[in-house]
């Protein structure tokens, strides 16, 4: 078996792994020749087999039965060669008809993914010795790393010893409430996506990292305290999930793009005091959202990131303030305006800012908007979807006019230009 694992190296031209396993064949050194599959892992390990063989309940194995690598979706009952070692990434992936599987005293390694969104499985039998089964909960022997839940209580207890949720480990599954374990460190990519009935999430103060789409679509879940460990949440994590109120510890500095965007019941964010980073779309689409409190560390917002938000607060930070609905940011070469919140039939900005933003003033449904002739450079989609703005004259310092800044602005009539304006760019409108 080990030479045969040689081989598949020598086949995709990884000859230091070649020579590594042949010597390991010649040792007999079963153990140490398993497959990392961290290495591999952006590539499918079907995609490096160029030899397989289908059995009757249409699983495709590699030539020599080591591998189990696809099963077809319609299958619904699989008992996994006695022979297979490694059940490959994604394999069972998504084969939404399948209700249960054996797993042999063979299989030493299951890859990332092997099981998501196998919607149907009640029933997983495990032979190997490389892994056991608790609380519906498939896991390593050691209990460190969560691959899948198959059970079917609506309250799950994550055994105390797991480290890591794998990506996808609860994807779709029907539960309530979980309660995490202490020793939890890492929440994997999809790990509760589209529990739609998930309510409550207990998460103790060790978990170090939340992955990408890891609580999407979760839209019953109203609130969750997150870990004083955490240090950064990641894009999509809470996208269109139900959550009303949020509050940030100081221990977070960077939400990623897109992290809560569509939250259409979110009505007050919190940064806390460590936030530094505000990703693209962060709160985009939060359309009820009344209060946002910006931390006072926070050093650069992405576009959209707020642009739904009501009310913007800030305290102490020395790179944004807000003054007379509008939020501003400091910069070395003066002030610029970055989004102006209220629904005011007049905007009259007093301050001597040199630049407004891209999207400042997108979807406020102000008749007419002044500026101050201090200002020298306007932000792509400055004044886009301001259907009730009536005209508007732009200051005599601009020399150039950006990518649709008035676009959608339906009721617009009259737009004032400088001669100083040297380029309008063919997209402005």
């Amino acid at each position: 078996d080990i030479y045969d694992t040689s081989q598949f190296f020598k086949e995709i031209g990884d000859e230091n792994n070649y020579q590594n396993y042949l010597s390991l064949a010649a040792e007999k050194d079963y153990t140490k020749a398993l497959i990392d599959l961290e290495k591999y892992d952006k590539i499918s390990t079907a995609q490096k087999f160029s030899h397989y063989d289908y059995d009757k309940e249409g699983i495709k194995y590699s030539s020599d039965s080591l591998y189990v690598l696809e099963c077809d979706y319609k299958t619904k009952v699989v008992d996994i060669n006695d022979k297979t070692i490694i059940i490959a990434d994604e394999a069972f992936k998504y084969c939404e008809h399948l209700t249960r599987i054996l797993i042999p005293k063979s299989v030493k390694v299951i890859g990332k993914r092997s099981f998501v969104a196998c919607d149907k499985l009640t029933s997983i039998i495990c032979e190997s010795d490389k892994f056991i089964i608790q609380n519906g909960c498939l896991l390593s022997v050691d209990k460190k790393r969560l691959i899948t839940y198959f059970g079917n209580t609506e309250n799950v207890i994550i055994p105390e010893g797991v480290t890591t949720i794998d990506e996808g480990a609860f994807l779709r599954k029907n539960i309530k409430t979980v309660v995490l374990p202490k020793s939890l460190r890492v929440i994997g990519d999809g790990a509760f996506a589209c529990c739609f009935k998930l309510s409550m999430v207990y998460m103790q103060n060790n978990v170090e990292e939340i992955g990408k789409h890891a609580f999407e679509e979760c839209k019953k879940l109203k609130m969750i305290t997150l870990s004083s460990k955490l240090r950064h949440i990641s894009q999509y994590a809470f996208r269109f999930s139900g959550l009303e109120e949020l509050i940030l510890p100081d221990n977070i500095i960077e939400v990623d793009d897109f992290a809560f965007y569509g939250c259409e019941k979110l009505k007050i964010a919190d940064m806390g005091n460590g936030i530094q980073k505000l990703g693209d779309s962060a709160f985009q689409n939060c359309n009820e959202l009344i209060n946002i409190r910006l931390s006072d560390r926070l050093e650069s917002i992405g576009s959209f990131a707020i642009i739904t938000a009501q009310n913007i607060l800030t305290s102490n930070n020395n790179h944004y303030f807000t003054d007379s609905h509008a939020l501003y940011r400091n910069t070395s070469e003066g002030i610029y305006l970055c989004r102006y919140f209220a629904a005011d039939n007049l905007i009259d900005i007093k301050l001597p800012i040199i630049g407004v933003d891209d999207f400042a003033f997108y979807n406020i449904p102000a008749e007419q908007i002044l500026l101050p002739p201090s200002v020298k450079k306007i932000g792509r989609f400055c004044f886009a979807k301001c259907n009730r703005l009536d005209h508007i004259t732009l200051p005599e310092e601009l020399t150039s006019i950006p990518q649709g800044i008035f676009e959608e602005c339906l009721n617009l009539r009259h737009v004032i230009i400088s001669k100083n304006v040297k380029n309008i760019d063919s997209e402005s409108s």
